[in-house]
Parts: structure tokens; C-alpha cells; sequence
């Protein structure tokens, strides 16, 4: 550091209000800081800039260097933001920090030489005061721990020149609840619809009166078998997704448990969905075999199930499946199910690790 620091020197202050508020960080229920240190940066430096009459003032007696763009883009993004939950008692660890980052932003002022330069130029002495931090906790993984990749984190890591780390599955240790709505799934894949063309065109022959008795006794049998395959269609969806879990984890080093629950999409018990649960779902989804074509998604890139050829071919006797090539990938999800699944189900997996949760 580029001064000796007494005990009431603005950076000492400085470094001791900031180290309280990255120490504040109590998970949520979905895995998350309700306040986390990034965005408290951000809203800390708005703050600051505006007491000290804007950036012009903030930046007096120092040349523009990147560390002064990376704090402008933080002030930036601290002025947009909007008043976020009641913090409680947090807010005075907030606002303590911000009476000594205004102090340090003011002795960089105040100590100009004749030649226009700052001694402690703000940009520098509060990047020297984050590193102090980021020491104090352990590193900047600990910094991010609980935290998703955003803006503010991205621009922080710059400042202090450290890769950022992918906190956001590494760190958490809530469990993840994730949705399956079939429906919904089936919806997106054009089976729904692909399906419902094949019911409609055999229900007219169910109702049509001029055809022959057993030609309607065809078509009412093919009608109900239709019906039962598509049931357990999807069963046999959501038997491929929950065993798909153990792998997506891997593959997205989670370390938290993975809960599926089976319910439509606007049922009031559904988990609520965060930027991991949404992570979690897009993989599992690129990753699970659908049962009408024996592939994943992401075997099929730009295509969806109901895209591709001979999904199923109807006949006078009922609907017969084409034969299912094995998976590509490495893990076979069971695909024998042909138990309907109840809406509410709930199927929660068990931790991938041998070693249990970390």
C-alpha cells in the first residue's frame, strides 16, 4: 500500500466497512445471497459518487486508466439499480461503508500536489482496499461464493485482475428444485400437436355414422391405444429426465442436490425458478432421451423431436413406434416405465457424490 495507514486512515476504514459487507452473507432459500457483495459495490460507489459531486470530483488529481472506467461502469450500474428487499440490520454495514469510501474518495482530493496529481488517487486506493478484502475471506471465490456470474462481478474480477470463478453450481449447497411440466416439454417439442392431429383425424372416424361398425371399431380401439401410448409416453419422459440428473450434475460440477418435481407449470407448489434452476432445466432438457425418437435434443441441434422423421406410424390396428437406436451418450436413461405419473409427484434425487454433500 502506498502510505502507513493509522488506525483512523480512510483506507483502514475503508478496508475494515467493506470486509463487513462481503462477511454478510447468509444464503437464501434458492442458494443465494439475498444481498450479494457485487451489487452492494455497485450501490456503495453510486452512493459515494453522488455525495462527492460525480465523477469529475471522484477521479480529481489521477489520469484516466482502466481502473477508472471499470468503477465508472460499477457507478453506472449502481445508479440504475432499484431499491432491492429490506436489508435490516445489513443496511448499516451498507451505509458504513459508504461514509468510508466517501472519506477515502475525499482525501484523494484533498491531498492534490501542484502539479495536479493525487498521492492516493481514488481508483487506486479503493482497488488496493478490495484486494485487502478478497484476502481477508479467503480469495475471490470466497468473495462470489453464493452469487451469480453478473455485470458487476465480471467488472470487479477485472479490477482486481483475478479470473472469475464459476460460483454460482460450485458454491451452493441448497438443494435445486427444478420443474418438469411434460405437458409443457411435449408442448415445445411439437409432439402435443403432432399428437393432437393423429387424435383429431381418428375421432372423426369414431363419431363418422356412415362409416362401417367395424371400421369405427377400428378406429375406437386405435383411438384408446393412441391415447394410453401417449400416457405412458410421457411417464416414460419424466422416468428418462429424473435418471438424466446424475449426469447433467457432473457435467455442470454441482455440487447440491437436484430435485425434480412433476407438476404443470402454474400449480402453486412449483419451485420457484432462480438462474441455476433455469441452468439445470436447459441441460437436463438438451440431455434427456425423448421416447419417440430414442434421441436427446442435443443429439438433434436445430431440431425438435417432432422434426424428425417416423416418430410414429399409424395403422389400421393402432400406433406402432419405430424401432429406438441407443443413445449416443454415456449415460442410458431407463426408458421402461409405463406408469402414468401424477401432476404433483414429487421425485427428488439423491447427491451424485459419493462423498456426500460438501
Amino acid at each position: 500500500m502506498p502510505h502507513d495507514m493509522p488506525i483512523n486512515d480512510p483506507l483502514v476504514t475503508t478496508l475494515v466497512a467493506l470486509s463487513a459487507v462481503a462477511r454478510e452473507r447468509q444464503l437464501t432459500d434458492t442458494g443465494e445471497r439475498p444481498f450479494d457483495v457485487a451489487d452492494e459495490l455497485a450501490e456503495i460507489l453510486a452512493a459515494v459518487n453522488a455525495r462527492v459531486g460525480g465523477t469529475d470530483e471522484l477521479f480529481a488529481g489521477q489520469p484516466a486508466t482502466k481502473r477508472t472506467e471499470l468503477i465508472t461502469a460499477l457507478i453506472a450500474a449502481g445508479t440504475q439499480r432499484r431499491p432491492g428487499p429490506d436489508r435490516g440490520l445489513h443496511e448499516a454495514t451498507v451505509f458504513r461503508a459508504i461514509v468510508a469510501v466517501t472519506d477515502l474518495a475525499r482525501q484523494s482530493v484533498a491531498y492534490i500536489a501542484d502539479d495536479g496529481r493525487s498521492p492516493f488517487p481514488f481508483a487506486d486506493e479503493l482497488t488496493d482496499a478490495l484486494d485487502s478484502v478478497v484476502t481477508r475471506i479467503g480469495g475471490i471465490a470466497e468473495l462470489f461464493a453464493g452469487q451469480p456470474i453478473t455485470p458487476n462481478t465480471t467488472t470487479i474480477a477485472a479490477l482486481l485482475g483475478s479470473p472469475l470463478p464459476n460460483t454460482l453450481p460450485t458454491y451452493r449447497s441448497e438443494p435445486v428444485r427444478v420443474l418438469l411440466d411434460v405437458d409443457d416439454q411435449f408442448d415445445n417439442f411439437g409432439l402435443l400437436d403432432h399428437h393432437e392431429r393423429v387424435v383429431r383425424g381418428l375421432w372423426s372416424a369414431v363419431v363418422d355414422e356412415s362409416l362401417p361398425n367395424e371400421s369405427r371399431q377400428r378406429a375406437t380401439a386405435s383411438y384408446h391405444a393412441l391415447q394410453a401410448d401417449f400416457t405412458a409416453e410421457k411417464a416414460a419422459y419424466a422416468d428418462n429426465y429424473i435418471n438424466t440428473v446424475p449426469q447433467v450434475a457432473q457435467d455442470l460440477d454441482l455440487h447440491a442436490p437436484i430435485e425434480v418435481v412433476v407438476r404443470y407449470r402454474h400449480d402453486p407448489g412449483a419451485p420457484a425458478v432462480d438462474p441455476l434452476t433455469q441452468q439445470v432445466t436447459r441441460a437436463l432438457t438438451q440431455a434427456t432421451i425423448v421416447p419417440a425418437t430414442g434421441q436427446a435434443p442435443r443429439d438433434h441441434p436445430g431440431r425438435r423431436p417432432a422434426d424428425l422423421p417416423g416418430i410414429a406410424l399409424l395403422t389400421g390396428s393402432g400406433v406402432h413406434r419405430r424401432a429406438e437406436p441407443s443413445p449416443t451418450r454415456r449415460t442410458q436413461p431407463r426408458r421402461d416405465s409405463g406408469t402414468a405419473l401424477d401432476p404433483c409427484t414429487r421425485r427428488a434425487s439423491h447427491d451424485h457424490r459419493p462423498d456426500g454433500l460438501q
